[in-house]
């Protein structure tokens, strides 16, 4: 089963048109441990402080290592302990390059911090084999080899040109989010308030903590946990979204069985699909195949099962017969609010 690598894109700005030539370096800041720079993977060698260099070149760290490289004052990244990245820039043809960065993170973890400062303003962009980050004003994290995003200040966004179908929107200070994009389901856990972009839908997350699997690249099954907080109108509970509209999964049904093992299903094959990814870019051995196919039939059976015609019918019937409760207990309440009202005025009008 092959699968593409998934491109994480950011969000960021830029402005001032500058010379290339002027943005094509990076200083070491902090070199701990062993750390290495290279300006391919063949050439390797240890990383000094203080050094200048240019740029695209190669960086990883080995056990109880780090590597903090400035690309000026304000915008600096630090490569923690048993990772490997590609610094580069955007390329022939971007309006940006002069002053855009791409950290391509390709196994390992890597924190960012990504501000604004004097001009000219540096647009730094994370890819990793999965997922994204970055935005002007942010001090965030990535874990490239499990998939999770962390905000520190400011707000970034997670996406993959292969999972359009969802995307993290905005991720806010103090917020988390896993991201894994599975060969045949998606995994997505997030805890934060911002915004998540569902199937052609904005939900706007307050305080959620919520658990996402679906279709991979598709607008269509996908289930839903909201463990506390909000995603749009929704609050705790179980979910399935199918054909845009979040319908309610009711206590005792067939598909309330179904729901978390097709969450866990999903999230181990996703899980070992980002794995297996950040190996190979970083051309190590995964040696999973076998387990990734076996999670990934597993979790793809107990998705097509839970959205079978009679399971989807099932959860909408239950949906209408809360909302038509839900009215009849508002118009009852309205009656019998009017009927003490019209009480209370007849008692006024017999003083």
């Amino acid at each position: 089963m092959t699968r593409f690598l998934f491109r994480l894109l950011a969000v960021a700005s830029c402005c001032l048109f500058i010379h290339p030539a002027e943005a094509q370096n990076f200083t070491v800041k902090v070199a701990l441990g062993d750390a290495e720079l290279g300006k391919d993977k063949d050439s390797y060698k240890p990383a000094v402080a203080g050094s200048t260099n240019s740029i695209p070149a190669w960086a990883k760290t080995g056990d109880n290592s780090s590597l903090t490289i400035d690309f000026n004052p304000e915008n600096e990244f630090r490569l923690l302990y048993d990772s490997e990245a590609q610094v580069t820039t955007g390329g022939e043809g971007d309006t940006a390059s002069a002053w855009h960065r791409v950290v391509k993170l390709k196994i390992g973890q890597a924190s960012f911090n990504h501000n604004a400062g004097t001009a000219p303003t540096v647009h730094l962009d994370c890819q990793t084999p999965t997922a994204v980050c970055g935005a002007v004003g942010t001090v965030y994290e990535v874990n490239a080899t499990l998939g999770v995003y962390s905000v520190s200040s400011g707000q970034i966004s997670v996406s993959s040109d292969q999972e359009s179908a969802l995307t993290l929107t905005t991720i806010n200070a103090g917020g988390t989010a896993t991201y894994n994009p599975g060969d045949e389901n998606s995994y997505s856990r997030g805890n934060f308030t911002g915004t998540v972009h569902l199937d052609g839908i904005d939900f706007p997350a307050v305080n959620a903590d919520f658990t996402i699997a679906k279709r991979a690249d598709s607008s269509s099954q996908t289930a839903i946990h909201i463990s506390s907080g909000r995603l749009g109108v929704n609050g705790p509970g179980d979910y399935l979204l199918d054909g845009g509209r979040l319908q309610a999964v009711a206590a005792g049904s067939r598909a309330a069985a179904i729901h978390p093992q097709y969450l866990a299903a999903a999230q181990a094959e996703a899980t070992l699909n980002v794995q297996r990814a950040a190996d190979r870019a970083a051309n190590r051995p995964f040696g999973r195949e076998a387990e990734l196919e076996r999670d990934t039939a597993e979790a793809t059976r107990l998705r097509k099962e839970l959205f079978t015609r009679d399971t989807v019918r099932e959860t909408s019937k239950q949906t209408v017969q809360s909302i038509q409760e839900a009215s009849r207990n508002a118009a009852t309440q309205a009656a019998a609010a009017a009927a003490e009202a019209a009480a209370r005025s007849a008692m006024r009008g017999g003083h």
